[in-house]
């Protein structure tokens, strides 16, 4: 349990009551529709923070209101008076939450019984029952579950809106909706992650994997981010064998309001985006200082347009969209084999998982015919990347500038030394295959609703993962040193890369 949530936890008093919590002496944050009354009537906002320090036993504050987001339901307030309850404070973080992380938070229920529970703040803990990080009609992104709340305990949890949720010591989410006890999830909060842009608009620090939140990296990966978010959305699959743990996140694009593919406009985005995979982002800095002249960068950017035909570059350009925007997850680092045969994962990916280890996302840019295939194939070029003790890796130095202090950092760091450890690296497959583009031309036809479709399409990737299950397991048992492990499979709707290429060149000329 974090006995740092009870120095910075308040109970909120604008109205109705509610929870806040602190980032620092003179800042809070808490959930907006908690301080409505005071947007609209003025209605004061008093917070009362309980035990900050011995023979203290109440502390009333007043705050006021200095920036709050309607669509995400967060405000920050600014106190009147300083709250001294720490030397050092919670980081907020940006990083994305695992699904098998668990999480605690501390705030104040309405009908919370101080005296049946022991104290005046109500301690909850728990796992991550959904991540719905794709879905942008909601503001809350992750639905925590109730498997922690007393079995006997059936009040209302209205309230503890605006509570800090604690992951791995740092604080990922904020309460932002509370539901019935009873049901799986009844807790559903906002992560920091989906609320960094509003954050830097308000100049609050919060810890990003690759660095301050203003670098080329981040600006990159927020702009791939949503732009994925707008167009791709991911059903998972989680394997059933003992022998392998084994989780499978199938992305697709999705589909109108009147049921139409958005495949005009994923070309779209590609089209404009053909510069920034072209140069390297010391390039596109150099040419925000005039260093360098656009004609250079038109030259590269040129250069690519002519390999996409014939060397399947295309599909390179779509896996680095995808790998950024999706996974989150930049180039960073470039990989040379003494062995010829060593010829595939040359330009990783690189990220750090909720355990803070390094990960290496493989995958190559080659548009395979289905799941099976591709698995098969990613498999037998890991048996050969994991017995590479004699290659060079190359960081990418302005990469490596560019990330600061970070936690990243030490860990890169670290992996360029001779003796790296390969215990402590995450391996995750990216595969990348076309869907059978006649199947979906005929729901297509039928003019379904855009949830039926996608209805459609999940049912099908789930099939089709329980159907290549049992042999991916065999692949990995007999031909591969890694048994935990995660595919992320891309898809786009056309047979051939040959078949989408027609398509980008309309939207790039």
């Amino acid at each position: 349990m974090s006995e740092i949530l009870y120095h910075i936890t308040a109970k909120l008093f604008c109205k109705q009551q509610a929870t806040a919590f602190l980032i620092n002496e003179k800042t809070a944050i808490t959930a907006r529709h908690a301080v409505t009354d005071n947007i609209k009537n003025q209605t004061p906002i008093r917070l009362e923070f309980y035990g900050l320090s011995e023979g203290q036993e109440t502390k009333e504050v007043f705050a006021s209101i200095f920036g709050e987001s309607k669509r995400y339901d967060v405000a920050i307030l600014r106190l009147e008076k300083s709250v001294k309850s720490l030397e050092s404070w919670p980081n907020l973080s940006s990083q994305k939450v695992n699904l098998k992380d668990n999480w605690e938070c501390v705030g104040f229920p309405v009908e919370w019984d101080s005296g049946e529970g022991g104290s005046r703040f109500c301690y909850i803990k728990g796992g991550i029952y959904q991540d719905s990080s794709f879905e942008q009609l909601v503001k809350y992104d992750l639905h925590l579950d109730g498997t922690y709340i007393n079995d006997g305990w059936d009040e209302s949890l209205k309230g503890l809106s605006g509570s800090p949720v604690m992951i791995n010591g740092e604080i990922k989410a904020i309460v932002v909706v509370e539901e019935d006890s009873f049901i799986k999830s009844p807790i559903k909060s906002i992560s920091i992650n989906r609320i960094v842009n509003f954050l830097e608009q308000y100049e609050i620090k919060f810890n990003s994997s690759f660095g301050p939140k203003n670098n080329l990296i981040n600006s990159r990966l927020d702009s791939q981010r949503n732009k994925c978010e707008e167009l791709f959305k991911k059903v998972d699959y989680y394997g059933s064998k003992p022998d392998v743990d084994l989780l499978i996140s199938a992305y697709y694009l999705k589909y109108s309001k009147d049921g139409t593919s958005q495949m005009k406009q994923f070309s779209e985005y590609l089209a404009d985006s053909i510069s920034d995979y072209a140069c390297t982002l010391a390039d596109l800095e150099k040419l925000e200082k005039r260093i360098i002249k656009p004609l250079r960068i038109l030259k590269r950017t040129n250069q690519v347009i002519g390999q996409i035909q014939g060397q399947e570059k295309l599909g390179a350009i779509i896996l680095w969209m995808l790998v950024e925007g999706i996974l989150g997850a930049p180039k960073g680092l470039k990989r040379i084999s003494i062995d010829d045969e060593h010829n595939v994962f040359n330009e990783l990916h690189i990220g750090v998982n909720t355990d803070y280890k390094l990960v290496l996302y493989l995958g190559e840019g080659k548009l395979k015919s289905d799941l099976k295939t591709a698995v098969h194939e990613s498999i037998q070029a890991l048996g050969k990347i994991m017995n590479m003790d004699n290659d060079i890796f190359y960081l990418d130095d302005y990469f490596y500038d560019q990330i600061d202090s970070s936690e990243i950092k030490k860990l890169l760091s670290d992996f360029n030394k001779f003796d790296r450890r390969w215990d402590d690296i995450v391996l995750e497959l990216t595969v990348f295959t076309g869907y059978d583009s006649d199947l979906l031309k005929k729901i297509e036809q039928r003019g379904l609703p855009k949830e039926h479709t996608e209805a459609f399409l999940e049912q099908k990737y789930i099939e089709e993962c329980i159907k290549n299950e049992q042999i991916i397991c065999e692949m990995l048992t007999e031909n591969s040193p890694i048994k935990n492990i995660k595919i992320n499979w891309f898809t786009i709707p056309f047979n051939t890369i040959e078949a989408f290429e027609n398509l980008f060149f309309t939207e790039i000329t």
